[in-house]
């Protein structure tokens, strides 16, 4: 019962697949077209083929009478419904549509062949460049060209030669209707030298120099004096001789100038801004060249200075000068005063001085304000734009409305409490100490070596968180031990702990603090003697290496060991015999010595011959022997070897 059910189910599958495979492997139905057809707007002549093409398949026919019928597209398999037909009348394009199987469709064609072409061709004559470019272009007959040239720097656009519509015009048209030529004319533009000059003192734009220009070229020129200088005018031919602003057209080669000349007198104006006056009055004065003017600023009531704007010696100071090298111009500023509220209150039990409440100031008042507890409580602090709000009493500038709150807590002042230790500067013999404290407090420092006896300082007037405290006379290269004890307002006394700090010492520091030397005259020669003092500066006794050098070789040297503080002198002896100049150095001095040729006419005793002596002169001509002796040997050894070969053939022949 299973198979058959199996079986059952399985030719169902097949019934219901085979329709689908039998369908998938059938082509669309061919389609045909129609219709009338057209070639460049009028019926196509007898015969024109017309041709669909799908799928890379082409299928054609012929028109007749302006017709085309029966072009029929055959399907094969892969084609489908939708795919693209494209047409063509004659081989040119007449449209196209997609495949619509087993239709026969009225499709009218109409096609255009396209219009002759004719070859432009772009020339030019001098240095330019043309639009379209120089060369060859192809273009429709009938095609109206633009064209256009551009000449390149120090050129100009001359004429068109050639079948133009306008020859003049740089930029004008072609018209297409057979192959044309046209060029373009170039002519150079004539240059001209411009020199342009000064007379007196001031700048010129351009400046002064020869430049070349372009013909028919409008140059800009412009003067402006130096300061105590005035334009005069210009000379040459510029449009404006009086203006220090004018042009001059290059039709020729042109000699410019700028005459300036110097002035006798300036202008100082003065003016006022806000309420006040000035001397000299507000307004305008002459006043000679050079002439050094004292000037001042009053301000009016409720009013003060605030700065003087423009050429003054000093810009802040009321009453202040002005050079008159050029026509100035100054201002005296004034502004108002404002006035300030400050509001004084407390926090806690206490008042202050003056007592708590509104008052009013002028800006920039310096106030005092004194802070004072009420029994059994302690000043804690200001509160607002105080200068130092750990102080009972301190100050305030009024520079706008402000309020300030002196505190107050109850129960007796905390001692202060140390912040920081520090040694700033220590040398050898004097070191520099600071330190600083929560609160503000007086202090000293006391301080001894571990040999030595317990000094300190005196206690500083200053009562505030920061001290510097410089320690003096200290012994060199010791170490030191100290402590700083603070006291507050309130006579709280507070100690540091033990801290050290060792002074700094020097090694042994040699100079050479004298020189003397004596020269005599040892036969031909000098014997020189230098005496050298040397001193030991330093803190620690060393060794010190003096090195006497003779024209920048080495000939003696000395060692000296000295104790701090003390000096000793060192001989040098020296014999010069040859005659010549001398360059005597020991470490940084030097002595210069010139000893002389001896005279012309002082016989010149010839040394004594030396003995002769066999042995002394074997010893020198040893290798001069040695090779003789070696000669002779080998002048034996051949004689012997020739006369050993002699006798044997002698010996030959007789035998």
């Amino acid at each position: 019962m299973k198979k058959l059910i199996r079986y059952t189910f399985l030719v169902f599958m097949l019934v219901l697949i085979m329709p689908t495979i039998t369908v998938l492997g059938v082509p669309p139905t061919a389609q045909t077209f129609y219709g009338s057809v057209t070639l460049d707007g009028a019926p196509a002549p007898d015969g024109t083929v017309v041709a669909a093409t799908m799928n890379g398949r082409t299928f054609s026919v012929t028109s007749s009478g302006g017709q085309y019928s029966y072009l029929t597209i055959q399907t094969i398999d892969g084609d489908q419904a939708g795919d693209t037909i494209a047409f063509t009348v004659a081989g040119y394009s007449a449209g196209s549509t997609t495949l619509s199987p087993g239709g026969v469709t009225q499709r009218n064609l109409s096609a255009s062949s396209p219009p002759p072409q004719h070859t432009l061709t772009m020339a030019s004559v001098g240095q330019g460049n043309t639009s379209p470019s120089i060369g060859n272009h192809n273009y429709n007959e009938g095609q109206r060209v633009n064209i256009s040239a551009s000449p390149s720097s120090g050129w100009r656009f001359d004429h068109w030669e050639g079948d133009v519509a306008n020859v003049n015009s740089a930029s004008t048209t072609v018209t297409i209707n057979s192959d044309k030529t046209v060029t373009a004319v170039f002519v150079q533009i004539p240059t001209y030298t411009l020199s342009v000059a000064i007379s007196g003192e001031g700048t010129v734009n351009p400046a002064p120099g020869d430049y070349t220009i372009q013909e028919n070229e409008t140059v800009s020129l412009s003067a402006t004096p130096t300061d105590g200088w005035r334009f005069v005018g210009w000379s040459g031919g510029v449009s404006d001789p009086d203006s220090p602003t004018a042009t001059v057209l290059m039709n020729s080669n042109k000699n410019i100038t700028a005459n300036f000349a110097p002035r006798d007198s300036f202008a100082l104006t003065i003016n006022i801004e806000g309420s006040g006056s000035t001397n000299p009055a507000e307004g305008t004065h002459t006043f000679s060249r050079d002439a050094e003017v004292e000037v001042t600023a009053n301000p009016a009531q409720g009013y003060k200075f605030e700065s003087w704007a423009g050429d003054v010696s000093d810009p802040d100071s009321a009453t202040t000068t002005v050079v008159i090298d050029d026509d100035k111009e100054i201002t005296a500023r004034f502004v108002e005063i404002p006035v300030y509220t400050l509001t004084i209150e407390v926090n806690g039990n206490g008042t202050t001085e003056p007592t708590p409440g509104a008052y009013q100031y002028l800006e920039g008042t310096e106030v005092s304000i004194t802070a004072i507890p009420a029994d059994g409580h302690r000043f804690a602090g200001w509160s607002g734009d105080v200068s130092n709000p750990d102080s009972a009493t301190t100050t305030m500038i009024v520079s706008a409305n402000k309020t300030v709150t002196a505190n107050f807590i109850e129960g007796p002042p905390p001692p202060p409490q140390f912040i920081g230790i520090n040694v700033l500067l220590t040398t050898r013999n004097e070191v520099v100490i600071t330190w600083t404290t929560d609160l503000p407090a007086a202090g000293k420092v006391i301080y001894q070596t571990s040999d030595g006896n317990q000094q300190e300082t005196p206690l500083t007037t200053d009562i505030s968180t920061r001290h510097v405290v410089l320690l003096q006379d200290l012994e060199p290269g010791k170490t030191y031990n100290y402590s700083i004890v603070v006291i507050d307002e309130y006579s709280n006394e507070v100690a540091s702990p033990l801290n050290t700090f060792a002074t700094s010492f020097t090694e042994a520091l040699f100079e050479i603090t004298g020189w003397e030397s004596a020269i005599e005259i040892a036969g031909d020669g000098r014997e020189i003697t230098l005496n050298i003092t040397v001193a030991n500066k330093g803190d620690l006794p060393g060794g010190y290496e003096l090195l006497l050098r003779v024209n920048g070789s080495l000939k003696d040297n000395q060692i000296v060991n000295l104790e701090p503080n003390s000096d000793e002198t060192v001989t040098f002896n020296l014999l010069l015999e040859s005659p010549g100049s001398y360059n005597l150095e020991v470490n940084e001095f030097t002595l210069g010595l010139q000893i002389p040729e001896p005279p012309d006419d002082e016989p010149i005793v010839e040394p004594d011959p030396e003995p002769f002596s066999f042995t002394d002169w074997l010893k020198a001509n040893w290798q001069i022997v040695f090779g003789i002796v070696m000669g002779i040997v080998l002048l034996l050894v051949i004689i012997i070897l020739v006369l050993h070969r002699y006798y044997y053939i002698v010996t030959f022949v007789r035998r």
